[in-house]
């Protein structure tokens, strides 16, 4: 019965020995579209993002009864919808590039028909 706990030993070795070489084992990236890291840690700050962007149109007296939409990946915000003027729309960008953490905007607001007011 002695020997039990010895094969056990024996056997668990291996494993004990290539276990952990104490360096980290970082993914490193290239840039190429197919190596983009497809983590959700970014979530969380993504979606606070969105919240504040999406806040600070909408306390804009020109963006009240506006159709302006707002997405957050990786920092990276991308307006669209429709809105009644270039100034509209230059604006929505000021107010989504001024939030603290965005790091780019695509805007891909367009103008809407005439008649409309907001």
């Amino acid at each position: 019965m002695k020997t039990l706990p010895l094969i056990y030993i024996i056997l668990s070795l291996p494993l004990l020995l290539t276990g952990c070489d104490g360096t980290s084992k970082q993914p490193t990236y290239t840039g190429a579209a197919s190596d983009t890291p497809t983590s959700t840690a970014n979530v969380p700050a993504d979606s606070i993002l969105e919240q504040q962007v999406n806040t600070a149109i909408q306390r804009d007296p020109l963006f009240r009864n506006g159709d302006v939409s707002v997405a957050v990946l990786e920092s990276k915000v991308r307006l669209s919808g429709r809105v009644a003027t270039p100034e509209h729309i230059a604006k929505a960008e000021e107010i989504a590039r001024n939030i603290q953490g965005v790091k780019a905007v695509s805007n891909d607001l367009v103008l809407s028909g005439a008649g409309t007011s907001y």
